[in-house]
C-alpha cells in the first residue's frame, strides 16, 4: 500500500521499520517517521475492528488491503457513490447506476455542492433533506421514498466494505454499563472474562481480577434479559461477552484494553445522544452503584463488601462527592428529628 513516501533502501532502517536519521531527503526525519506511524495505526485500527467483529479471518490480503485503502480514499459519499455507479455500469446495471448518480445529483443541490461525509449522513441530515424536498413544487412522497431507498442502497453497500460501521455498538455499549451496575459494579475487564460456565443455579460465580476476590451474585430479573441475549447458543467455555477472541491470556489481556478504550468512546457518544452533561465512563456505572446503595440506607460496609473492597477508607472514596440535594434531605431528616 503507497504511502505516498518513499527514500532510497539504504536510508531505510528494516529492523526499526523507519527512516534512518541520517537521510537528508526531507526537512524532518521525525516528521516522517511519526507520518508513517500514523499511516500504520490507521490500518491496524481497520484489522483490529475486523477482527473483534469475527471477519478478519475470512478475508484474503487483497481483501483486506482493499478494505484499508477503501477506508480513507472513500470518506465522501458522493464519490464512493459515483465509484459504485461506475461499477454499475461496467455490469450493465444501467437502470441503478442512473438511480445513484440521480440521487447524488439532487443531494449535492440539498448541500449546495458542499462534500458530504459518510459521518454526516444521519438522521437529523435526512429529516432536513426531507422538508427539503417536500418544499418543492410538484415533489411527492414517492419520489421521496425513492430517494432515501437508493440512499440507504448506497450507505448499506459503505458499511459492507467497511467504510461506515452501524451503531451496533452503542448498543453493547448500553448494555455493557447496566451489567456492570446490576453486577455491584463489577469492572469492564472482570465483566470480559466472564464465561458461561460462571452461571451457575442462577448465579454468577467469578473471581475479581485485580483482588482474586471470589464474587457470588445472583442474577436477578434485570440482568438475565441481558445475559439471554449474550448466552444464546453458547458453549460453556464460551465468553459471554463479545471482547475477548484470541487464545493467549497475554492476548485477551490487550484485547480487553483495546476494548475497554472503545467502551469509553461509545459512552461518550451515549452520553451525548442523552444529552447527559456530566462526563459518562465505564467507571461511572461502579461508582454510581456505590452512591445508590448509600441512598438505599444500605450500611457502608456491606457496600465495601459488594465493591470488593478491603478496607472501608477506599468505599468513602467513592462516596465523598453526594449531590447537594441528597445532603440536604439528610439535613432535614436530622433537623426535623
Amino acid at each position: 500500500m503507497s504511502t505516498g513516501q518513499s527514500v532510497p533502501k539504504m536510508y531505510w532502517d528494516d529492523s526499526k521499520k523507519q527512516v534512518k536519521r541520517s537521510y537528508k531527503g526531507v526537512k524532518s526525519v521525525k516528521f516522517l517517521n511519526n507520518l508513517l506511524l500514523t499511516e500504520l495505526a490507521k490500518a491496524q485500527e481497520i484489522v483490529n475492528r475486523l477482527h473483534y467483529k469475527g471477519e478478519l479471518d475470512f478475508l484474503s490480503v487483497k481483501q483486506l488491503k482493499d478494505k484499508i485503502v477503501r477506508k480513507t480514499k472513500y470518506d465522501s459519499f458522493y464519490v464512493y457513490g459515483l465509484n459504485q455507479a461506475k461499477e454499475l455500469r461496467v455490469a450493465q446495471r444501467f437502470g441503478t447506476a442512473r438511480n445513484y448518480e440521480g440521487v447524488i445529483s439532487i443531494l449535492k443541490v440539498f448541500t449546495k455542492q458542499k462534500d458530504l461525509k459518510f459521518n454526516e449522513l444521519n438522521h437529523d441530515f435526512l429529516k432536513r433533506f426531507e422538508r427539503f424536498h417536500l418544499s418543492k413544487p410538484g415533489n411527492s412522497q414517492n419520489g421521496l421514498a425513492s430517494y432515501m431507498r437508493t440512499i440507504k442502497a448506497i450507505y448499506n453497500k459503505g458499511v459492507k466494505d467497511d467504510i461506515i460501521e452501524r451503531e451496533h455498538s452503542l448498543f453493547h455499549y448500553r448494555n455493557y454499563f447496566l451489567l456492570s451496575y446490576m453486577t455491584m459494579g463489577m469492572s469492564f475487564i472482570d465483566m470480559a472474562f466472564l464465561r458461561k460456565e460462571n452461571i451457575v443455579d442462577g448465579r454468577i460465580k467469578f473471581q475479581r481480577k485485580k483482588t482474586s476476590k471470589m464474587y457470588d451474585i445472583k442474577v436477578t430479573e434485570q440482568m438475565e434479559e441481558i445475559l439471554k441475549f449474550y448466552t444464546a447458543k453458547k458453549k460453556r467455555k464460551d465468553f459471554i461477552l463479545p471482547v475477548l477472541k484470541r487464545d493467549s491470556l497475554e492476548l485477551q489481556y490487550k484485547d480487553g484494553q483495546w476494548a475497554l478504550k472503545n467502551y469509553n468512546k461509545g459512552l461518550k457518544k451515549i452520553a451525548e445522544l442523552c444529552a447527559i452533561e456530566e462526563r459518562l465512563t465505564s467507571y461511572v456505572s461502579r461508582h454510581s452503584f456505590a452512591t445508590h446503595a448509600l441512598f438505599k440506607n444500605i450500611p457502608l460496609p456491606a457496600i465495601s463488601s459488594m465493591l470488593g473492597h478491603s478496607k472501608l477508607s477506599t468505599t468513602q472514596v467513592y462516596l465523598k462527592s453526594l449531590p447537594n440535594e441528597i445532603l440536604d434531605a439528610y439535613h432535614e431528616e436530622l433537623v426535623i428529628n
